[in-house]
């Protein structure tokens, strides 16, 4: 599993989206996020800025996928407002029935 670039990952996020959006089999979507530190990192630097991991899993159909990309803080808005556009846009909830109100 080898780190994206940032578009590379947003492109490869909306074809996963895409693509269990036309599939009727089962499936599912893991998301996670962590900063990204070194091991022997001293504990007196807590302004020092670390880039961002960010990774997708999905299974469809039995078939695992796994994305990974790392964000630079400098970077950070602008990957932020893409990945957010995207992850809106693939996750369009339906809304809830209203039960009737029984007499």
């Amino acid at each position: 599993m080898s780190r994206l670039t940032n578009t590379e990952f947003i492109s490869s996020l909306k074809d996963a989206f895409d693509g269990i959006s036309k599939k009727e089999k089962k499936h599912s979507l893991y998301f996670t996020q962590k900063r990204l530190s070194p091991a022997n990192v001293e504990p007196e630097e807590p302004s020092k800025e670390y880039p961002l991991l960010i990774r997708v899993a999905y299974t469809t159909g039995g078939k695992k996928t796994k994305l990974t990309t790392e964000v630079d803080p400098s970077n950070l808005d602008e990957f932020w407002k893409q990945y957010t556009d995207v992850m809106k846009a693939g996750m369009a909830l339906k809304k809830k029935d209203k039960k009737r109100k029984r007499k």
